[in-house]
Formats: C-alpha cells, structure tokens, sequence
C-alpha cells in the first residue's frame, strides 16, 4: 500500500474509532464489583494507534492535518446527530427517540470541552513527545503514547468531574483509568511498530 493511500485509510480508521468511542463512553460495561469500564475504553485506544502509525510514516504537516480532520468529521457527525435527535419522531418509536437524546444530549457541555481538549493536548503532545525522544523506533512510540495516553485520560477526568465527586473518589477514579489506559496502550505498541515497519519497508521496496 502506497504511504499516501496508508494515510487516508488510518485517518479514516482513526475517524470512526472516534466517534465510536465516544459514543459507546455512556455504556458502562461491569465485570465485577471492583472492575468498571465504560465500553469506550475498547475502542479509543486505537485511535493512539493509528496516529502513531501516521506520526511515523509522515512528516509534522501530514498529522496534524490528520488529526484535525479526524476531530472535525467527529463533530460533523455529532453535530447531524444532535439535529435528529432534536426532530421529534413518530410517537410509536417514543423508546428510540428518547434513546437519541440520551446518547446525544449537548446539555453535557463540560464533556464535549473536555473531550475535545483532551483529544487536542495529547494528539499534539504524542508529536512532540515522538520527535524529540531519543531511540529506536518501538522505545519512541512506547514513551510517546504512554505520555500523550496519560495526558489524554487525567485531562478528560479532571475537566469532567471536578467539582462533580469527592476529591479522593477522583483521585481513585484517575489512577485507574490511567493504568488501565497504561495497560491497553502497551499492548498496542507493538502492532504499531509493524504497521510503520512495513509501510515504510513497502515504499522502499516501490523506489
């Protein structure tokens, strides 16, 4: 696959992981009485994925037209979401009407800013991170998200519920979602290295 078609794909793949993840952050999955997480927590890890396969395939300009793009389609799709939920619909569908402003309810302002603020600190910080660590390729990626991934879940917590909890069920609440995000990031580290690896060797094989 040639390095521009890779990007596109992984924008894409990075878009719908997004608004996937969001969406499904109002279900909370219970394993048990000590484990809780919301159904989000399976899918936005990917979306560190695919960025970082992207920061290692192309240069500064290429990303953050890729994130940005990413956020803005997340918007537009929320934002033609809002509107239908905003329609009243036929009285026999009442249950699915309600469902709609439920999942899509704008009331929940401090969530969409602290979302989107998250998303744009640790989408930026990751580059920064990536570029200026030293090291072999999977030692950059590996320290690059931990630290964006970390900054990304502390950011959303904190502008969430702040306020909202007692101050130490935050504190509990923020070093499990963080290492749970440790966690699921280390995981994908190494299918991330691949995913560079072989796009990078695939090109250099086309020249």
């Amino acid at each position: 696959m040639k390095k521009e078609n890779a990007i596109v794909l992984l924008t894409s793949l990075m878009t719908i992981f997004l608004i996937a993840s969001n969406i499904s952050s109002k279900k909370i999955i219970e394993f048990n009485d000590y484990i809780r997480l919301t159904a989000g927590f399976f899918t936005y890890p990917f979306v560190f994925l695919f960025a970082g396969v992207i920061i290692g395939i192309a240069n500064k300009k290429t990303y953050f037209h890729s994130i940005f793009v990413s956020y803005i389609s997340y918007l537009a799709f929320i934002s033609l979401m809002i509107i239908t939920a905003k329609i009243d619909g036929l009285e026999s569908q009442e249950q699915l009407n309600e469902s709609f402003k439920i999942i899509f309810n704008l009331n929940e302002y401090r969530i969409f800013f602290s979302s989107f603020l998250a998303y744009l600190v640790s989408m930026i910080s990751f580059y920064y991170f990536y570029k200026y660590i030293n090291g072999s390729l999977y030692k950059k990626i590996l320290l690059s998200v931990l630290l964006s991934s970390i900054l990304d879940v502390n950011i959303f917590l904190i502008i969430s519920f702040f306020g909202e909890i007692k101050i130490y069920e935050l504190f509990t609440l923020l070093l499990s979602a963080t290492l749970k995000k440790i966690l699921t990031q280390i995981i994908l580290v190494p299918p991330t290295v691949k995913l560079i690896k072989m796009i990078k060797n695939e090109k250099n094989n086309s020249n």
